[in-house]
């Protein structure tokens, strides 16, 4: 597969994950990784599913968007643009009804022709912010 190849599976892949219809097994490898900017990791598709459909519930108009993409062989960065209104609870925070936006770094590893790792890195706490949220506070209550 080729390089070009490889940055049209990541856009179709992200770009399917805001309507909560994502190629999970089409694109994801089957002992896929995903590494969170929180420090968790996902194992498979269905625990990535289970994240994105978290996320999905948490904010509504769900966005995300991939920029840049640049790589070579089976490892690729990518810029991600991210936008969504809380409206739904989020890991115990009920909803704000505010707005966040905020970009991420996002690092791909290819096995062959499907993805089998995810390193995500983002600032939470401009998302927190945004969404007038204290997570020090929530994590003490």
């Amino acid at each position: 597969m080729s390089a070009d190849e490889r940055k049209a599976v990541i856009r179709r892949f992200h770009s399917s994950l805001d309507d909560g219809d994502a190629l999970y097994d089409e694109v994801l490898t089957d002992d896929f990784v995903g590494h969170l900017a929180s420090g968790q990791q996902m194992n498979g598709a269905t625990e990535f599913k289970q994240y994105s459909q978290m996320m999905l519930g948490a904010f509504s108009d769900l966005h995300s968007s991939v920029h840049e993409i640049v790589g070579e062989g089976d490892l690729f960065a990518c810029r991600v643009f991210f936008s969504g209104v809380h409206t739904g609870d989020l890991m115990g925070i009920p909803p704000t009804n505010k707005k966040f936006e905020l970009s991420e770094a996002l690092f791909v590893r290819f096995e062959g022709n499907k993805i089998a790792e995810e390193w995500q890195y983002l600032n939470q706490l401009t998302m927190f912010q945004q969404l007038g949220i204290n997570p020090m506070a929530e994590a003490s209550e």
